[in-house]
Parts: C-alpha cells; structure tokens; sequence
C-alpha cells in the first residue's frame, strides 16, 4: 500500500495474511452461529414455550459471544 504525502511516497508492506486467515475463521463461524440462531427463532416462533429451544438459544448467545471476544482480542493483539 503506497500514499503520496506531498511528493514523497511512503510504502508501508506487512504480512497480514495470518491475521486475515484468523479473521476469516471467527467470521465464518460466527455466519455459521447467526445460520443456526435464525432456525432456532423461526422455531420459537412456532412453539414459544418450548424450553429445549430456548436453552439451545441461550447456548448458542453465548458462543456468540465467545466468537466476538475472540475476534476482539485477535484485532487488539494485531494492532
């Protein structure tokens, strides 16, 4: 990535392939947690008393969650 600041050029050139590949882990599996999270709502909506449903809810909440930290900590660590 180059930028022309006043006639100088400044080239800045790092290795970001493992933080791409590490984000790119966390974002899949967080599409994947959101894929399973719509087919529990659509379930709920269809039997709304339904414990089983509401606890696998919650389960996959907080693996959510524990995705999103760790996409967290791995930008805060590359920057």
């Amino acid at each position: 990535m180059a930028r022309n600041i006043k006639g100088i050029t400044i080239e800045l050139d790092g290795n970001v392939t493992p933080l791409t590949n590490a984000l790119k882990k966390v974002n899949n599996e967080t599409k994947e947690i959101n894929g399973y999270l719509k087919e529990v709502e659509r379930s709920l909506k269809f039997s709304p008393g339904n414990t089983e449903l509401v606890a696998q809810k919650q389960r996959l909440l907080k693996h959510a969650i524990t995705e999103t930290e760790e996409k967290l900590k791995t930008l805060t660590n590359t920057f």
